[in-house]
């Protein structure tokens, strides 16, 4: 995840005698296999209070995936409580107040509510927010199958599953 100096002045995982760069007389930090933008979002996040609040509706759903994922990897707790708390406020986990959010409608993470659910199940899934995720099921269920697969192509099988019995089961409900 990190690649920082030894003790002999190499950097972990170069050869020896390759001195680190530096920026301002410190080592930078190679945060590997993640992209500029989304270690932009992350700090930012964790350090401009302004850019990320877990009740502004309009949050872009790419910067909320982002978000969270990054979140996970790097341990930002307070991030991961106000990302999921945002999810809960838009996917409430009891049945009313689920059924009146449907009914009031309108935009979600800038989206329509239909273009949401895949996506969020699928980070969800990966993050492991266990506690987000029989709603979010429960949300996906209503799509056609051929819609179901198209986008849970990524979803590891063991979510796909659940989801698909889930449907099932509400197809003979």
């Amino acid at each position: 995840m990190f690649e920082l100096p030894v003790v002999d002045g190499t950097c972990g995982g170069t050869s020896a005698g390759m001195r680190p760069e530096l920026y301002e007389g410190l080592p930078l930090v190679t945060l590997a296999g993640d992209k500029g933008t989304d270690v932009e979002h992350l700090l930012r996040a964790a350090y401009e209070r302004q850019y990320y609040y877990r009740d502004d509706d309009a949050t872009k759903l790419e910067i909320f995936v982002v978000l969270l994922r990054m979140r996970t990897k790097y341990d930002f707790k307070h991030i991961r409580r106000d990302l999921i708390k945002q999810a809960a406020k838009f996917y409430p986990m009891d049945q009313i107040g689920f059924e009146l959010a449907l009914c009031l409608g309108g935009k979600i993470f800038d989206l329509d509510r239909g273009e949401c659910p895949f996506a969020l199940l699928k980070v969800m899934f990966e993050t492991n927010v266990d506690v987000m995720l029989p709603i979010l099921y429960y949300s996906c269920c209503p799509f056609y199958m051929d819609h179901i697969l198209t986008e849970t192509q990524t979803l590891p099988s063991e979510g796909l599953r659940t989801l698909l019995i889930g449907k099932k089961s509400s197809i003979l409900a």
